[in-house]
């Protein structure tokens, strides 16, 4: 017998508490989940996930669960090691120690546990610090291979090339995402390395796991060309010159910045050196982007 549609539906309240929850075959943890009936959806009052690596809170409306299941849910992930994690979750090891955060509203057709890209909309912040890209083959590390930028070593002509070969390592990690129906744009995200800073802008199809991405990569010589200054022209030229160049945001790595695009898929990413052009890098901060 089928119910009238017209009729009310009765959902029970859930209060589910589990020790080891499993999606797939990866264990996310220990599962805490309170949900309260609304009409014909659930509420979402907690759905706590915590592991050893990560702590995952969601809280929002489970739509039409019974007939088209839509997931539209505030989510804050905590991560204290990025790489134990994605090993978790069934992915490689992608990163080396590192801590993570991400957080913001989305949406996508389905059930919770079930992450539809094709269909993913919202926006997050994503954050993170000190850890190190391991080397990955790109058919394997897919958006990881291509956000650790493996793929420029063959296209730079400067010394720092074993930056990105033997695995890039971070201080700082910051970027805000839109997602519109499973594309993925960012206008500053930004990447802080003990050598390099780079800034990516573009989009990212989640979906079918292609890119089209505007890569600038600033080596960080500031520093010690400050200290080359000093021990050259005394120490008052070296102060000058360093001060100088912070509050004019560094002219000379902009003058040394390198810039690329990034298209192509996930397994196979095609980078092109965009050429640069008289007075081209003598850029406002905030306005580096170049269509």
């Amino acid at each position: 017998m089928v119910a009238d549609k017209d009729q009310p539906l009765e959902l029970p309240a859930l209060d589910i508490k589990a020790d080891n929850f499993q999606v797939r075959q990866a264990n996310m943890g220990k599962l805490e989940l309170m949900a309260v009936p609304d009409g014909r959806d659930w509420k979402l009052e907690r759905l706590h996930i915590t592991s050893p690596e990560a702590t995952l809170h969601i809280e929002g409306i489970w739509q039409g669960w019974l007939t088209q299941p839509r997931t539209m849910v505030n989510v804050r992930l905590d991560v204290n090691d990025i790489g134990k994690f994605l090993v978790r979750m069934g992915q490689p090891e992608g990163v080396r120690r590192g801590t993570a955060k991400l957080e913001g509203p989305l949406a996508w057709n389905g059930n919770p546990s079930e992450l539809d890209y094709a269909t993913l909309s919202g926006n997050f912040v994503l954050e993170a610090s000190k850890g190190q890209f391991i080397k990955l083959d790109p058919g394997i590390g897919k958006l990881l291979g291509v956000l650790s930028l493996q793929s420029l070593p063959r296209r730079l002509s400067l010394d720092f090339r074993d930056i990105f070969t033997e695995g890039l390592a971070f201080d700082e990690i910051v970027g805000t995402v839109k997602v519109n129906r499973g594309i993925a744009n960012t206008e500053n995200f930004r990447i802080q390395g003990p050598a390099v800073r780079i800034q990516m802008t573009g989009d990212v199809d989640l979906a079918r796991e292609t890119q089209k991405l505007r890569v600038k990569v600033f080596p960080s010589m500031s520093d010690s060309l400050s200290v080359a200054g000093a021990l050259i022209g005394g120490p008052i030229a070296g102060i000058a010159t360093f001060v100088a160049q912070k509050l004019l945001k560094d002219p000379i790595d902009k003058i040394a910045a390198y810039e690329y695009d990034i298209t192509g898929t996930w397994a196979d990413p095609q980078v092109a050196k965009v050429e640069s052009s008289p007075g081209r890098n003598a850029i406002v901060p905030g306005s580096e982007r170049s269509d």
